[in-house]
């Protein structure tokens, strides 16, 4: 009896051991792959997607314009210009280019949340003020298109097919809204798209038009618009 139980005793003890190792090994792994900056979803990503699975269509995605690296993720006729990275802020002054992010091509864009966090409009001149959010629109430009107005103090949903425009939606906004920073959030859940700031609904509709397409952004010509955080979900 006194030999099992010494035996037992060893195999619980060789377990723990074992245990430890594993546990060891893990921290080495996380530890290597944080000094390389791959974070463990990425890793599990990847292996997914190897494995042919679509765990991941739908990462997140995430610009807080600290590093001017950020606008490597962005495709326009004037990054770089017009566009630029000041002070941890993605600024924007009076151009007429639209700028798509890389996240519409990582992205299955279809259902999405974009945060808009610190988001304020510098007027530049008598023209409108603000800023345009693109969403599922294509290289021809039809699509959705979510309009901040901070002249007429309004917010607007688009959409356009074949080039003509077609309002979906307006409201008014307390003027105050563009003379401070601002944080706004677009969902689109199947057929209908809401816009909320601080968590409170300010404007929805529904349109079936269009399933999937990009993310673009345009900053209204009588603005300098400016965003400290762009997210997409």
């Amino acid at each position: 009896m006194a030999k099992e139980h010494h035996r037992k005793a060893e195999q619980g003890q060789a377990i723990v051991e074992y245990g430890l190792i594993i546990v060891g090994i893990s921290l080495a792994a996380l530890l290597v792959l944080n000094l390389m900056v791959v974070s463990i979803k990425e890793v599990y990503c990847q292996i997914a997607g190897a494995l042919g699975s679509q765990a991941c269509s739908n990462l997140s995605c995430a610009f807080t314009f600290d590093d001017p690296g950020d606008l490597d993720g962005w495709v326009g006729g004037d990054v770089g210009k017009t566009l630029q990275i000041e002070d941890g802020y993605l600024c924007n002054t009076r151009t007429k280019y639209s700028f798509f992010s890389g996240c519409s091509e990582d992205m299955d864009h279809a259902d999405f949340t974009v945060n808009l966090s610190g988001l304020n409009v510098t007027k530049t001149g008598n023209n409108h003020a603000g800023i345009d959010f693109m969403f599922r629109t294509n290289e021809m430009g039809d699509g959705y298109r979510i309009a901040y107005n901070t002249k007429k103090n309004w917010f607007t949903f688009w959409k356009r097919v074949n080039s003509k425009w077609v309002i979906l939606e307006r409201t008014s906004i307390p003027s105050e809204w563009g003379k401070q920073e601002m944080d706004f959030q677009l969902e689109a859940d199947g057929n209908t798209f809401t816009v909320y700031q601080d968590g409170k609904p300010v404007i929805q509709t529904t349109d079936d038009t269009f399933t999937e397409g990009d993310f673009a952004w345009r900053n209204k010509p009588g603005s300098k618009s400016c965003i400290d955080e762009i997210s997409f979900e």
